[in-house]
């Protein structure tokens, strides 16, 4: 070609290159929308056959080998304690540090290791634990008490103010699984002062690749709004560069948060099991996410898991007066 070829072809390539920058800028780096988890039904009956069973949970030293799960662990100066609320299809080892579910297991689904699934496995934050900042969660010591059915927990807050809290399995009429679980929180003001609250999070625990080879981009935080889905997975808190460029867009990120707008459920999942929570006459107004390193192999590839939060509007409760939220918990696979 002559010299006025080699410049068209020339100038053309730029012409491409600048293209490519141009898009890669003007794409906005939020989480994309997709279906994938079920919405569980408002409203249910308590399940006559739930069987609570107490059991001491001992210290255990952590795993040298295993990498720590989350920068969010918090140091405890109390004995951890756990009681079993549990049906045919799911197992719920509640604890009483920070009032929630340590564990949920499902015994009928067998992961790698030829053992029952375990959600949030390990993990430091309980599912449906009440947390200030989800970056930095202060996991206080409940005490268990008695109840007539499921199991309660309470806690005594400044001003004279209970947390009582009480999980139920629920049953759902004509379907033989039953993965659902309800969480009633109440805040009881017996002091002489109002008791506000600003905002607060409900923790959706963790979710982690069951076999090595599931896919990344199934574990990830998925939240609805309007019947829609939109989520952001593990891969989203990676370096992000420029598309054939190989510059960096942006460096990688420790959390994700992102306000919405009366959000009806948040999750946690990976490929095949999912931890939902939905709220009950309240919406969400905020979601939060974290990775961290569930476990590498030989040859150094890590998979990566995922912890997320839910953020609820702020309330008051008078002296004298009860305030009460409901959640609604699926734990169990994608359906």
């Amino acid at each position: 070609m002559d010299r006025q070829a080699w410049i068209v072809v020339t100038l053309c390539i730029l012409g491409l290159v600048g293209w490519q920058v141009y898009v890669a800028r003007q794409a906005p780096p939020t989480p994309r929308t997709v279906t994938v988890s079920p919405t569980p039904a408002a409203a249910m009956s308590v399940a006559p056959g739930a069987t609570p069973s107490a059991t001491a949970t001992p210290s255990i030293a952590p795993n040298e080998s295993t990498p720590s799960p989350t920068p969010t662990s918090v140091t405890r100066s109390f004995v951890e304690k756990s009681v079993t609320l549990k049906n045919d299809d799911l197992e719920l080892l509640l604890t009483n540090r920070g009032g929630g579910i340590a564990e949920a297991i499902l015994p009928k689904h067998i992961g790698e290791n030829g053992q029952a699934v375990r959600l949030n496995s390990k993990q430091p934050v309980p599912i449906g634990a009440l947390i200030g900042k989800p970056d930095a969660p202060s996991l206080e010591e409940f005490n268990f008490v008695p109840s007539n059915g499921g199991i309660e927990l309470e806690r005594v807050l400044p001003n004279d103010v209970t947390l009582h809290k009480k999980f139920t399995l629920l049953a759902q009429p004509n379907q033989k699984d039953n993965y659902v679980a309800q969480m009633e929180v109440d805040f009881q003001n017996r002091g002489r002062a109002p008791y506000l609250n600003p905002a607060y999070y409900v923790a959706l625990g963790s979710a982690t690749p069951i076999h090595r080879n599931d896919l990344p981009n199934y574990t990830r935080l998925t939240w609805c709004i309007d019947g829609k889905t939109r989520t952001t997975d593990v891969s989203w808190f990676a370096e992000q560069k420029y598309p054939f460029i190989g510059t960096t867009k942006r460096a990688a990120l420790q959390f994700f948060e992102e306000k919405t707008a009366n959000a009806e459920w948040a999750a946690v999942s990976n490929q095949f099991f999912v931890s939902l929570i939905t709220p009950l006459g309240v919406k969400a107004d905020r979601t939060w996410a974290t990775r961290y390193e569930a476990r590498k192999d030989s040859e150094g590839k890590i998979d990566y898991g995922i912890e997320g939060a839910m953020g609820m509007p702020g309330f008051a409760v008078k002296p004298g007066q009860t305030v009460t939220v409901q959640f609604q918990l699926y734990l169990g696979p994608k359906l």
